[in-house]
């Protein structure tokens, strides 16, 4: 697969459950990754401050993260609605695009 765009989601989460959350994400991310729409996903966590999270993804194109919704189950949409649970304020998107 060959990567040309890069989506950062950033957010802060309570920090006192980030080990509970950081599960929740992996077992997430283990269903983005497996997929096939050849997008793969990465959890970040600010080492001096746990509650600060960015997930980060590697998709072949813009409008590939847009539609990687619509891929999941019900249980995928399930484990997303306990994620959003986590998190305490709004989260920021970032579409970066390779150039050159």
């Amino acid at each position: 697969m060959t990567t040309n765009v890069l989506v950062t989601v950033t957010y802060k989460i309570n920090k006192s459950k980030a080990d509970e959350y950081i599960l929740l994400a992996h077992q997430f991310l283990g269903i983005v990754n497996n997929s096939d729409t050849n997008i793969k996903g990465y959890l970040y966590v600010d080492n001096d401050e746990p509650g600060n999270v960015v997930e980060v993804y590697e998709c072949p194109t813009p409008e590939s993260y847009d539609t990687l919704e619509d891929s999941f189950n019900d249980a995928t949409h399930e484990l997303m609605s306990r994620m959003a649970g986590y998190v305490l304020d709004r989260q920021s998107v970032r579409t970066l695009i390779q150039k050159g």
